[in-house]
C-alpha cells in the first residue's frame, strides 16, 4: 500500500517547473530515453522459377533483372522429349522485401514485439532455405545501394535440380506429338531484420508549497514510463519512498527534507526540494518550492483543500501471437492465342514466312476472370490494466492546550484537531482478445494481353479487355495492435470518505485491498478484424466485437473470359520493329493487382500458349548512281570505271529504290520507298549542299528524306583529286541502331539497309589561258596605261569569251585569241600583227593536286602557215641561224635556245598578296626548303630574290612551266571542319607563268621539206624561194599538266582530253575575220599570228638573232 499525505495548511500553493541538475559526472534530466537493438524472426518468401517451353523445344523464363524490368530469356532444352527440363542457368531475380515485412521482433531477453512498434527496420541478411526442397541453389545475393529493401537473389534452376511441379501447355510442338511443358522450381529463402526499440520515464515533485516556520509538509516524487515500443505514457507511479529515490535541499538553513520527502520549515526564505531517481540506466530528478513565512497565520487561498489529482487509469496491449491461419489460391490461368495478318480469311501476307513494317496483325487471347490468394491469420493476447483506486480518510482527535491568564493562574483545554489523508493504489486487471487479420492478401483483374512478337506495335500489342469489368475488392488492413483491440472503458476507482476518531490521539489509517473493486470497474475488450469484401459479398468482417473477432471465408474460384474479351484488329506495325525471322509470339496476359496486401506484385504476367510464329522483314532496294561530269573530265586517260566529278562543279546522286527482292506473297519487283525511313549518302571529300550555302565535312553521313529521288551537291576546290567511293544506303523505315546493310538488297532478314558504294574520280582542271603583255612596241599601250608605265591596262587575250564552265566571261573582241591583224583594239591600227622576234607573256590556272615540286604545266608549240588571205593553211618547220650554225632546226638537236622567265617581274603585274601566299605556303609545306628562319623576314628575302631570278622553262618547241613558275591563288578561307587548313587551300589553285617567242629571223618551209637536200640541189640562202614570207607564221600550243614529273603520262589536256575541250568550252572561234578583211580559219590552240614577212628586227637599227 502506498500513501500520499497531505498536510491541510494554510498558505499559498504556488507550482513551478523543475530544473535538470547534475550528479556524480551522470547527467540528470527531468525525461530520459534508452534505447535496445531487437532482431525479427525470419521472414520468409517463395519465388517460383517457372520455365514454359516453346514451340522448337526451348525454354524461355521471364523474372525481374537487376534493373527492376520485367524481362525473359529463352534456354536450351534438356532431358528427353517426353520429359523435358530447361538448362540449368544463373536466373537473376529482384525482390523488394518490404512486401514479406518480419511479423515480429525478438530482444536479448526473448521478449517479443510486434512490427508496428518498430523504428527504421533494416534489412540485415538473407538465408537460402535449400534444405526445405532440392530444387534449386541459392548462388549469391545482393543489396542494392538505392533501395535497401531490394535485393538480388542469384539462383540456379533447371535440369540438375529437382522441378517443383511439371504439366502440359494443353498443345504439342509443332510438327511432334509431345506436349509442350510447363516446369516450375521453387525458391525458398528468408530474411532477418534489425530494428531498434525506444524507452522514456519522466519525473516530477509535487508540490510548490508555502509553510510556517516548524511546518512539516510531505513532498511526493512519481515517475511514469513510455514502454519499449510504445507511444503511451503509463500511469504514473509515487517513488517517495522507493531505494533509488534521493530526496535533497539547496538551502537547509531555510528547509530541510528527510529521506522520505518530508519538508520542515526552518527559517523564512525559499529552497529547493528535489528528488533524485536512479537506476542502471536511468537518472532523473525534479524539484519543487518550499518558501518558509514567519506569519502568525499564513493566508488559505483555498479554505477546502482538494485530494491530489489521482492517477490515470492505463493500460498495456501485449504483442499479440500467431494462431489459425486460413489460405486459398487460384494463380494459374489457362492461357491460348494468336496473331494473323488483316484481313481474317484474306491475308495479304504469309506471317510466317515474311510482312513488312507498316502492314497491320489482328490478335487474340484467353484466361481466367482473375487470379487470387489469401492468407488470413488469427492473432491473439492480452491487455493488461493498471487501475488507480483512492480512498479519503478523515482524521479526527483533540489536543491538550494549557492557557495561563495575568495573574499566572493556568487551565487546559482540549482543542479539536484533523487530518485527511489520501490512500492512492494501482491494481493490475488482464483481459484476453483475439482478431483476424490479412497476412496476404492479392487479388489480380485482367489488365491486358500483350504478344512478344516484333511484328506486333512496341513490341508487345496491348489487347485491352472488352466488355470486362474486373473485381471489386475492397480491404483495410493494419499490423499495429491498437487498430484490432480497443480496451474497456478505464477510469481510477474512488472509494469515498471514511471518518476516522482517534479521541486524544492522531488515529491511524487502515489497510485495505480494493484488487475486487479494481476488476468489476473493467469490461470486456472490443476487437476488430482487418475487413475484406469481393464484389460486395464480405470475406473478413471488420464489424467491432466483444474478445474475438469472427473467422473470415474464402474469395470465390474465378472463370474463363469469353473469346471477344481479349481481341483486336487493325494493329499497324510499328516501324521501331526490326527485321526477325520466325519469332516464337509468346505473348503474355497480364494481371493487374486490385489489391495487395503483405505482399504481391504491381502485376502478375503469363505466357499465352499455341500462338503461332511471325517473321517481320521490312524490304528495301538500292538501285543509284552519281552523275559523270565526263564533259568537264580533262583527264588524258579517263577511268571509264569511275564517273566523273569535277572540282569546283556540282555533281547529282540518284537514290532510286525500285528493283526486284524476295519472290514472296506482297514481295517481288516494285518499288520500295513505301518502307523507306531515310536515304543516307557518305562522300568521303568536302562538299557543299546545292546553293553552296551548307558545309558538309568530309565522311559525314548526309540524311535525305526517304522521297527525295536525287539530291545534288558541290565539290570545293580544295578536296584532293583521286579514286573515291560515295557510300549510299537506303535505311529501312525500322533499322535499329547498329543496324547492317547488303548490297542492292537486304534480301537477308538480319539486314535492314541496302547499300552501294557508288565509284568516282575527283578530277582537277586545266583553264582560263590568257595573253598578258606582247612586247612589241606597237602593242604597249593595249596592255599598259601608258608608255613606259609598268601598270597593266587589265586587257587580256583569252580564248574566248567564255568562262571556265562556258558561262559567259564579259570580254567581247577583240580581246580572243588567236592574236592577229584585226587584234589590236586602237581602229588606227587595224593593220598591225606582230613581228617575229618579239616575246608574248601569258599565265593560265590550274586547280587541284598541282601543288608539288615536281607538278607543272608542259606546252608543246606546235607552227603552220597561212597566206595572208587565209586560204591555204599548212604545216610548217621554222628554222633559224644562231652564232654558230645556219638554218638550225627547231625541235632538233642543234637547237638549244633556252627560255627564262621571271616570276616577280615588274611587267608580270603579279599582286604581292598572291606572291606572300605562294611564299607562305612553300615555307610552311615545302621540306626541302630547310629554311629555320622567321616567316616574314624569309618571306621578303623570297620575294626579293629567289622570286627574282631567272627561271629555265624550255627551249621553242617544248616548255614546262615549273613551280617557279607558279603563284598559289586557291581560298584564303575555309569553313569549320573542313579536311584542310585556310593556309593548306591557298594551294589548291594555281596560276602558272609564261612566255615566248620565236626568233627575229625565222624561216619556214612546209612540214617535212628536206631543207639539207634543197641546198645540195639549189643554192640556200635568207632569200630562196624555198621560205614562205607572203603570210602569217601561226603559233599554236597543246597544253598539258604533269603531275609528279611523269612527262609520259601527262594528267590533264587542255584541248586534246578524249573527254572534254576546254579550249572549246572557254568560247573559242573556229574562224576570224582580220583588220584587213580576210577570214582566217582556225584549230584548237592557236595562240598568235606572226607576220611571216615582217621581224623585229625592223623596228631597231642592230639586228640579232631573236
Amino acid at each position: 500500500m502506498k500513501r500520499i499525505i497531505l498536510i491541510i495548511l494554510s498558505t499559498f500553493f504556488v507550482i513551478l517547473l523543475g530544473q535538470q541538475s547534475s550528479y556524480s559526472q551522470q547527467p540528470a534530466a527531468k525525461q530520459q530515453t534508452i534505447f535496445k537493438n531487437v532482431e525479427s524472426i525470419p521472414a520468409e518468401i517463395n519465388p517460383r522459377v517457372t520455365y514454359y517451353q516453346l514451340d522448337g523445344g526451348e525454354f524461355r523464363v521471364n523474372y525481374t533483372n537487376a534493373a527492376g524490368q520485367q524481362t525473359a530469356k529463352n534456354v536450351p532444352m534438356e532431358g528427353t522429349n517426353a520429359n523435358p527440363v530447361p538448362r540449368t542457368n544463373l536466373i537473376v531475380d529482384q525482390i523488394d522485401w518490404r512486401n514479406y515485412s518480419a511479423p515480429s521482433f525478438i530482444d536479448e531477453d526473448g521478449n517479443r514485439y510486434s512490427a508496428s512498434t518498430i523504428n527504421n527496420p533494416t534489412l540485415k541478411y538473407v538465408n537460402f532455405n535449400e534444405h526445405r526442397e532440392p530444387s534449386f541453389e541459392g548462388v549469391n545475393y545482393y543489396f542494392d545501394v538505392n533501395q535497401p529493401f531490394v535485393v538480388q537473389l542469384y539462383t540456379r534452376t533447371g535440369h540438375d535440380f529437382v522441378p517443383s511441379e511439371t504439366f502440359s501447355q494443353g498443345v504439342n510442338r509443332p510438327g511432334t506429338n509431345f506436349p509442350k511443358m510447363v516446369v516450375r522450381y521453387n525458391v525458398w529463402a528468408e530474411a532477418v531484420w534489425n530494428g531498434r526499440l525506444e524507452e522514456t520515464k519522466e519525473i516530477r515533485v509535487i508540490q510548490d508549497t508555502t509553510m510556517r516556520i516548524g511546518d512539516k509538509v510531505q513532498y511526493r516524487a512519481e515517475v511514469r514510463t513510455k514502454p519499449w515500443g510504445s507511444d503511451q505514457w503509463s500511469q504514473w507511479v509515487d517513488v517517495t519512498h522507493r531505494p533509488e529515490t534521493e530526496w535533497s535541499t539547496d538551502l537547509r538553513a531555510v528547509a530541510s527534507v528527510d529521506g522520505n520527502g518530508m519538508v520542515t520549515g526552518n527559517n523564512v526564505g525559499q529552497a529547493n526540494i528535489a528528488a533524485r531517481w536512479r537506476t542502471n540506466e536511468y537518472h532523473l530528478v525534479d524539484t519543487a518550492k518550499a518558501i518558509v513565512v514567519d506569519e502568525e497565520l499564513v493566508p488559505n487561498p483555498n479554505p477546502n483543500p482538494q485530494p491530489p489529482p489521482p492517477g490515470d487509469c492505463d493500460y498495456i496491449i501485449s504483442t499479440p501471437n500467431s494462431g489459425q491461419l486460413l489460405t486459398a489460391d487460384t494463380m494459374t490461368p489457362n492461357t491460348s492465342g494468336m496473331i494473323r495478318a488483316d484481313n481474317r480469311g484474306s491475308e495479304q501476307f504469309d506471317v510466317t514466312l515474311g510482312i513488312p513494317t507498316s502492314e497491320s496483325l489482328y490478335a487474340n487471347a484467353f484466361g481466367r476472370e482473375y487470379l487470387f490468394q489469401q492468407r488470413f491469420q488469427q492473432m491473439s493476447g492480452q491487455v493488461t490494466y493498471t487501475v488507480p483506486v483512492t480512498k479519503t480518510y478523515e482524521l479526527t482527535w483533540q489536543e491538550p492546550k494549557e492557557t495561563c491568564d495575568d495573574d499566572g493562574e493556568c487551565t487546559t483545554t482540549h482543542e479539536p484537531k484533523s487530518e485527511t489523508e489520501y490512500f492512492q493504489e494501482n491494481y493490475t486487471v488482464v483481459r484476453p482478445y483475439s482478431y483476424w487479420q490479412i497476412g496476404n492478401l492479392e487479388v489480380y483483374g485482367l489488365q491486358h494481353a500483350t504478344m512478344s512478337n516484333y511484328a506486333l506495335p512496341n513490341e508487345s500489342i496491348t489487347l485491352l479487355p472488352n466488355g470486362y469489368t474486373p473485381p471489386n475488392v475492397n480491404a483495410d488492413h493494419s499490423n499495429r495492435v491498437e487498430d484490432h483491440v480497443f480496451p474497456a472503458n478505464c477510469a481510477p476507482v474512488d472509494m469515498g470518505t471514511q471518518v476516522i476518531n482517534g479521541g486524544n490521539e492522531r488515529p491511524s489509517v487502515p489497510t485495505e485491498n480494493f484488487q475486487s473493486n479494481a476488476d468489476a470497474a473493467i469490461g470486456q475488450n472490443q476487437v476488430q478484424n482487418d475487413r475484406v469484401t469481393f464484389n460486395g459479398s464480405t470475406i473478413m468482417n471488420n464489424q467491432r466485437v466483444n474478445q474475438s473477432g469472427p473467422t473470415p471465408s474464402s474469395i470465390p474460384t474465378p472463370g474463363m473470359i469469353n473469346q471477344n474479351v481479349l481481341y483486336r484488329s487493325n494493329m499497324v506495325i510499328s516501324s521501331s520493329k526490326v527485321n526477325r525471322a520466325n519469332t516464337p509470339s509468346s505473348g503474355n496476359i497480364r494481371y493487374n493487382q486490385v489489391i495487395g496486401i503483405n505482399g504481391g506484385e504491381s502485376e502478375k504476367f503469363f505466357i499465352i500458349n499455341g500462338i503461332n510464329s511471325v517473321t517481320v522483314h521490312t524490304p528495301v532496294v538500292a538501285n543509284g548512281d552519281v552523275s559523270d561530269d565526263e564533259d568537264f573530265n580533262q583527264k588524258t586517260s579517263p577511268n571509264t570505271s569511275r564517273n566523273a566529278v569535277i572540282l569546283d562543279r556540282p555533281f547529282t546522286v540518284d537514290l532510286g529504290t525500285h528493283g526486284q527482292h524476295r519472290n514472296i506473297p506482297g514481295y517481288g519487283n516494285r518499288n520500295y520507298e513505301k518502307y523507306v525511313r531515310e536515304k543516307q549518302v557518305r562522300i568521303p571529300f568536302d562538299v557543299y549542299n546545292a546553293t553552296q550555302t551548307q558545309f558538309i565535312p568530309a565522311g559525314t553521313w548526309i540524311n535525305v528524306p526517304g522521297s527525295t529521288s536525287t539530291v545534288e551537291f558541290f565539290t570545293p576546290v580544295w578536296v584532293e583529286e583521286g579514286d573515291y567511293d560515295i557510300e549510299y544506303r537506303v535505311i529501312a523505315e525500322n533499322a535499329p541502331s547498329g543496324y547492317s546493310s547488303e548490297t542492292y538488297a537486304n534480301l537477308n532478314i538480319l539486314n535492314h539497309a541496302a547499300i552501294r558504294e557508288l565509284p568516282v574520280e575527283v578530277i582537277g582542271r586545266l583553264y582560263d589561258f590568257r595573253v598578258t603583255d606582247v612586247a612589241d612596241y606597237n602593242w604597249e599601250e593595249v596592255f599598259r596605261v601608258r608608255q613606259g608605265s609598268p601598270r597593266h591596262t587589265e586587257n587580256y587575250y583569252w580564248v574566248g569569251d567564255k568562262e571556265i564552265d562556258g558561262g559567259l566571261r564579259g570580254n567581247s573582241e577583240p580581246f580572243t585569241l588567236p592574236m592577229m591583224v584585226g587584234s589590236h583594239p586602237d581602229s588606227a591600227k587595224a593593220n598591225v600583227g606582230i613581228k617575229t622576234g618579239y616575246h608574248f607573256k601569258f599565265d593560265l590556272k590550274t586547280k587541284g593536286n598541282m601543288q608539288g615540286v615536281q607538278d607543272g604545266v608542259r606546252i608543246t608549240p606546235s607552227f603552220s602557215f597561212v597566206n595572208k588571205e587565209g586560204t591555204v593553211r599548212e604545216n610548217i618547220d621554222l628554222y633559224y641561224h644562231t652564232n654558230d650554225s645556219k638554218f638550225v632546226k627547231i625541235g632538233s638537236d642543234e637547237d638549244t635556245v633556252e627560255r627564262f622567265v621571271i616570276l616577280n617581274d615588274r611587267l608580270r603585274n603579279i599582286s604581292d598578296v598572291d606572291l606572300s601566299n605562294t611564299v607562305s605556303y612553300m615555307y610552311h609545306f615545302y621540306d626541302h626548303l630547310g629554311t629555320s628562319e622567321p616567316f616574314t623576314s624569309f618571306l621578303n628575302a623570297y620575294k626579293r630574290n629567289e622570286m627574282r631570278e631567272k627561271t629555265w622553262i624550255g627551249e621553242y618547241d617544248w616548255m614546262i612551266l615549273p613551280h617557279r613558275a607558279r603563284t598559289f591563288i586557291g581560298p584564303t578561307q575555309v569553313p569549320p571542319g573542313a579536311s584542310v587548313t585556310a593556309l593548306e587551300a591557298v594551294g589548291a589553285e594555281q596560276q602558272w607563268y609564261g612566255e615566248y617567242s620565236l626568233p627575229a629571223e625565222v624561216y619556214a618551209v612546209p612540214a617535212g621539206t628536206n631543207l639539207a637536200s634543197y641546198g645540195r640541189m639549189n643554192t640556200l640562202n635568207e632569200q630562196s624561194s624555198i621560205f614562205l614570207k607572203d603570210g602569217y607564221i601561226i603559233v599554236n600550243f597543246n597544253i598539258e599538266s604533269v603531275r609528279n614529273g611523269n612527262t609520259d603520262q601527262p594528267h590533264l589536256q587542255y584541248i586534246n582530253a578524249p573527254l572534254s575541250n576546254q579550249w572549246q568550252r572557254e568560247g573559242f572561234k573556229y574562224s576570224k575575220t582580220d583588220g584587213l578583211g580576210n577570214t582566217m580559219n582556225l584549230i584548237d590552240g592557236d595562240v598568235i599570228f606572226y607576220h611571216g614577212d615582217l621581224s623585229s628586227i625592223d623596228d631597231f637599227d642592230i639586228s640579232g638573232t631573236h
